[in-house]
């Protein structure tokens, strides 16, 4: 691949570009320039410059594809996703009917599985059931704790784009160098 193509890759794309299993290569290739090709090395040093340990695990779950939930990585950012929402429902619940901490995990469980596999075609009720949320009925989630999703695919997004942050500084980085 050549410096105008790489260019064009996005921050995550760049980081997973030699990091998964593919097929053998064994056409000869020269390069292009006389500048030493950046390797997977590199591209796992810019994962460990991520400061955020569930920034960086969700990094790794993009990068690597691993959407299983029996993984480090995804239970590393599930609890952090679990937490935030949990102390954002201990501040607004002001009648407890049910465990806050166990609603908030299966929240953040939910959220997660339906940002990683863009899987929209869940009906509410449907979602609900699914991931065993079954403290309350189907309106009451919609109008009092439906935000903890949106506020789950927010954290996400802002990971995303703190991930491309720091991939684009040591992308920069290693073109200085």
């Amino acid at each position: 691949m050549n410096a105008v193509m790489a260019e064009k890759l996005s921050n995550i794309e760049w980081l997973g570009q030699q990091m998964r299993a593919k097929t053998a290569n064994y056409e000869i290739s020269t390069k292009d320039t006389n500048l030493e090709p950046v390797t997977w090395e590199d591209r796992c040093g810019a994962i460990a410059s991520i400061d955020d340990q569930a920034t960086k695990a969700y990094c790794e779950i993009l990068v690597w594809g691993d959407y299983r939930d029996n993984t480090m990585a995804y239970s590393i950012l599930h609890r952090h996703l679990a937490a935030t929402l949990y102390q954002a429902l201990a501040k607004d619940v002001q009648r407890i009917r049910f465990d806050l901490k166990s609603f908030a995990f299966k929240v953040a469980k939910m959220a997660l599985f339906l940002n990683l596999r863009s899987a929209g075609g869940f009906k509410s009720e449907d979602k609900l059931r699914f991931f065993g949320i079954n403290e309350m009925k189907m309106r009451t989630y919609r109008e009092h704790y439906a935000y903890l999703e949106n506020m789950a695919d927010i954290m996400l997004s802002d990971m995303r784009d703190e991930i491309d942050f720091y991939a684009d500084i040591y992308r920069k980085n290693l073109r200085k160098a």
